[in-house]
Formats: C-alpha cells, sequence, structure tokens
C-alpha cells in the first residue's frame, strides 16, 4: 500500500482583523464586551505535494502520476460521548498543477465567535473537558463525504486534528 498523504509542516491559529502583535497566534479566545467578536483564522502549509506520484509501472506512461484530492476542513462541537454538532465545514480542492508546485500554503476564517448574550441556537455549554470544540484537517479523493465521522476518526486521513481554546459557560457550569 502507498501513502499517499502530504506532509504539514506548518498550522497555526489567528485572529483575523484587528492587527495586534497577540492575534498572530491565537493561545485562547475570549471576548470581553458585549460587543466584541473573534475571527478565527487558521493556516498551514502541506509540503511533498510534487513527490505524491503513483509509480508508472501501474498505471502507464499515458496517465498522470498526480492524483488531486480534496481537503476538508471541519469545526466541531463535541458534545460529551453523546454526540458531534457540525459548527463550519468547507473544503478545498488541490490540482494537479498545486501538486506539482510542491508547496501549497492555505489559509481562511474558520468561523466568527461572538458574544453569547444572545441566543445563537447553539444551546450548549463547554468546558474543555467533556464537551469542547474540535477543528479537523482531514483528505478524500472523494467530491461530496456522506459520513464525516467515518474521515474524523480515521488516523490515516485525518492530517491535523486538536481542539479549540474556548469555554462557554451554560447552565450546566452556573
Amino acid at each position: 500500500m502507498f501513502d499517499m498523504r502530504p506532509s504539514v509542516t506548518k498550522i497555526n491559529f489567528y485572529r483575523q482583523g484587528r492587527g495586534y502583535e497577540e492575534d498572530v497566534t491565537v493561545r485562547e479566545i475570549k471576548l470581553e464586551n458585549d460587543e466584541e467578536n473573534f475571527e478565527l483564522g487558521f493556516e498551514m502549509t502541506l509540503a511533498g505535494l510534487d513527490f505524491l506520484k503513483t509509480p508508472k509501472e501501474l498505471i502507464g506512461d499515458d496517465d498522470s502520476q498526480y492524483n488531486p484530492f480534496y481537503l476538508y476542513f471541519i469545526l466541531y462541537l463535541q458534545r460529551g460521548q453523546r454526540d458531534n454538532k457540525v459548527i463550519s465545514f468547507n473544503s478545498r480542492y488541490v490540482t494537479e498543477d498545486e501538486l506539482k508546485m510542491g508547496n501549497l500554503d492555505i489559509s481562511f476564517t474558520v468561523t466568527k465567535f461572538l458574544n453569547r448574550k444572545e441566543d445563537d441556537g447553539l444551546d450548549y455549554n463547554m468546558d474543555f473537558i467533556t464537551s469542547m470544540l474540535h477543528f479537523s484537517v482531514f483528505y478524500s479523493y472523494e467530491e461530496n463525504v456522506e459520513d464525516i465521522s467515518q474521515y474524523i476518526n480515521n488516523p490515516y486521513l485525518t492530517l491535523f486534528s486538536t481542539k479549540i481554546p474556548y469555554i462557554v459557560e451554560g447552565i450546566l457550569n452556573e
């Protein structure tokens, strides 16, 4: 079996829009007042893409050796051992031309955190231990993934996964 995964050489979460020095790398997400919001940005670099070629003896001389794929970025709430709730889901197609370049820098807005004084439809409590936000990056050769759990729980397909340092006190923490 071939290992067709790219190398992840850079990962960073940052705060978008303010331009302060402390926003370059996020260590915690805090909303100081009722008016504040927090736009969470994510950047990563994939490397070794130009090495991800299927050997010619398996495909013939006329076919491309490169296998373009989809990257999926998912932010979800894990509620204890019960279930997961998707907050945001984005995808990006990595083309054959991008594979040939070797390295690929990706950055985008993951989500915007708003002050929780108003109801946002997400009736949850997060304590970072039993219920928490997770962010995962996985890849697939399929354009539309149906069962996300088969990807986020598969260590081979997951390129990156982490908890997001954000706590929301709800009725369980009052």
